[in-house]
């Protein structure tokens, strides 16, 4: 039985703070038109695999589209295809 200290670590969303959970959005929202979309999505979404599981993702993989499509059915509350920070705000 793997012990806790063994297991990946995980994102919590709960434990940033509002500065922190800002910069991490400008982090991804690269072109600054305040949504996450296309390629950044993608980027956003890598990033938040690897840190869950501890190593490298591959976006070309069906799982990763798949977990991605999960997320998006989730979070994207209007269904336009791009993360807005109000639609994170509302899921928490």
């Amino acid at each position: 039985m793997a012990n806790k200290a063994q297991q990946p670590p995980h994102l919590h969303l709960a434990e940033v703070t509002a500065s922190q959970f800002l910069d991490i959005w400008k982090h991804f929202d690269v072109d600054g038109n305040g949504y996450i979309e296309g390629k950044e999505l993608e980027n956003f979404f890598r990033e938040l695999e690897t840190a869950r599981k501890g190593a490298g993702v591959d976006p070309t993989n069906p799982t990763f589209r798949e977990r991605m499509k999960e997320f998006m059915q989730k979070f994207d509350k209007n269904k336009d295809g791009r993360i807005e920070m109000s639609e994170l705000h509302a899921s928490s």
